[in-house]
């Protein structure tokens, strides 16, 4: 149990460190040059609609979406088939995590939240694949509150970040992905003329800065973002 604390107040400490950072930095705005149009009018590739919800997950911590909805949304069956030691759930009212381990017979939460995204800590000797059978998503509606939300990104397909946060246009400040290999966020300002990325993928988590005190409907149309 105290391996366990050690590991979690750790994970959180970078976490808000990185927040804070963040939080505290302005970005510029994107000036009109050549350069700044270029970002901007970036494509994106849809994979095919039948393609298996399938995650490549690195020793360590990961943050996921499920893309397919499972039958049994367990989180003992959705993660049977890999070595893990928690799943973090970020709770938007406490803006603080909610821990589950397979150890515990305790757990605030035993179920994956197709709305959510989720921290997994991946063990040393762990499988790193990662495999979601269930039925494609379609058209959904994620409400948020003001503050840091982590909703899923539930689609088979690459997407583009301007588009698919057209609908909570001037309610956010950042989105935030996690890069596994480097254990560190990523971010994406819509202020930054050169953002750390522009595209969402598959299985991918994320984090949504709400700065609109109402809180934000982020609307999913996948025919819209299918069709670039």
């Amino acid at each position: 149990m105290q391996k366990k604390a050690v590991l979690i107040i750790l994970f959180c400490l970078v976490f808000m460190i990185q927040i804070f950072a963040w939080m505290t930095y302005e970005p510029k705005p994107a000036s009109i040059t050549t350069r700044a149009s270029a970002v901007g009018t970036v494509s994106f590739t849809i994979l095919p609609q039948e393609a298996p919800c399938n995650m490549s997950l690195k020793q360590g911590w990961n943050m996921i979406s499920l893309c397919a909805e499972p039958s049994n949304n367990s989180i003992a069956r959705v993660l049977s088939t890999i070595n893990y030691r928690y799943v973090l759930q970020w709770n938007a009212t406490s803006q603080s995590f909610d821990v589950y381990s397979p150890q515990s017979a305790n757990n605030k939460f035993t179920t994956f939240d197709a709305n959510r995204s989720y921290f997994i800590y991946v063990a040393p000797a762990g499988t790193t694949n990662l495999s979601v059978p269930g039925n494609a998503f379609n058209d959904t509606n994620v409400s948020m509150i003001y503050g840091w939300n982590t909703p899923a990104y539930p689609y088979q397909f690459t997407a583009n970040i301007t588009k698919y946060l057209d609908s909570i246009a001037n309610k956010y400040r950042y989105l935030m992905k996690w890069n596994a290999s480097q254990q560190q966020f990523m971010i994406y300002s819509p202020r930054q003329s050169e953002p750390q990325f522009t595209l969402i993928y598959m299985g991918e988590g994320q984090f949504i800065n709400v700065n609109n005190a109402g809180g934000a409907v982020l609307r999913y149309n996948k025919t819209d973002l299918q069709s670039g």
